[in-house]
């Protein structure tokens, strides 16, 4: 769809989707799949220009949760096939795979920074959720390194975080003021001790998204309205204008959209002719017990 609201073109066929990202270049796509067979949910690639669809995962337990490397060349995605939600890193096309979290606490990736260091998960505990970040090696110094370290703490429901462009702020949402807020603040393994927490919604929003200048960011409101607001932050503080809505999902949740590089033109899930995404019909039988006797 364009900014607009209006269908540019239909990306794939109708099926039972769950969640879409694009890739950096804007190619391709990660499409979270629901099997109609067996109702397992996996991650496929989606060719944007020939169509072709290509499985990434196989084990059916795939949480939607999942983020493409800058380079465009390898996945991250939170599955929960060992009983706990596990992040694992896929290079595309390939069939091994890397578990990058262990532990009993559940950790839902949500962001991978563009020079490659770090991805950020939500990690959810009792009446809050936790924001962490996952150093990936690159400039690792000994074991120590690599361990996650806690970025934002909330004490309500929150998270979505995403990295700016140039990997100094982040976004993300959060429930602490009594309803669901994007908020901005510099993310401390970029820009170590600076402080502050910038509002950028106004009348609720989730699930961030940054255009790839780092000139803009959309949010959905809570009336499901892909929102967008002007930031600022060349003089090293962070501006934003007020945002304005662009259109309204029809189907899905905060993991149904996703915004090209330049901002133009958003992938998202649309309400099938059934009226929900990949719709399977419900047949309702009345008087049934009147058929047993038959």
């Amino acid at each position: 769809m364009g900014r607009d609201g209006k269908e540019i073109q239909e990306a794939a066929e109708e099926d039972e989707y769950t969640s879409v990202r694009l890739s950096p270049d804007g190619k391709k796509a990660l499409v979270g799949r629901t099997e109609v067979s067996d109702r397992k949910n996996d991650l496929w690639v989606l060719d944007l220009g020939r169509g072709v669809m290509t499985r990434l995962t196989a084990d059916g337990r795939e949480t939607g949760f999942a983020v493409w490397s800058p380079d465009g060349r390898a996945v991250a995605y939170s599955s929960e096939r060992r009983g706990v939600v596990t992040i694992y890193r896929k290079d595309v096309g390939a069939q091994q795979e890397e578990q990058l979290t262990n532990g009993t606490d559940p950790s839902y990736v949500t962001g991978w920074s563009a020079d490659g260091r770090y991805l950020f998960c939500t990690r959810p505990r009792h009446n809050g959720s936790d924001i962490w970040a996952l150093p990936l090696g690159e400039d690792a110094s000994g074991p120590a390194a690599q361990d996650p370290f806690l970025v934002v703490q909330i004490d309500s429901y929150g998270g979505s975080a995403a990295f700016s462009p140039d990997g100094k702020w982040m976004a993300y949402h959060s429930e602490e003021s009594g309803r669901i807020e994007i908020y901005a603040r510099p993310f401390a393994g970029a820009s170590p001790g600076k402080t502050g927490r910038w509002q950028v919604s106004r009348q609720g929003g989730r699930s961030p998204r940054w255009r790839a200048d780092g000139r803009e960011l959309f949010y959905l409101s809570l009336e499901n309205i892909v929102t967008a607001a002007a930031v600022r932050t060349a003089s090293g503080n962070f501006e934003s204008d007020a945002p304005h809505g662009l259109f309204r999902l029809t189907a899905g949740d905060d993991r149904a959209w996703d915004v090209s590089a330049d901002g133009q033109r958003f992938l998202v899930l649309a309400a099938s002719s059934a009226g929900t995404v990949g719709a399977s019909p419900l047949n309702v039988v009345v008087n049934w017990q009147a058929m047993l006797k038959k």
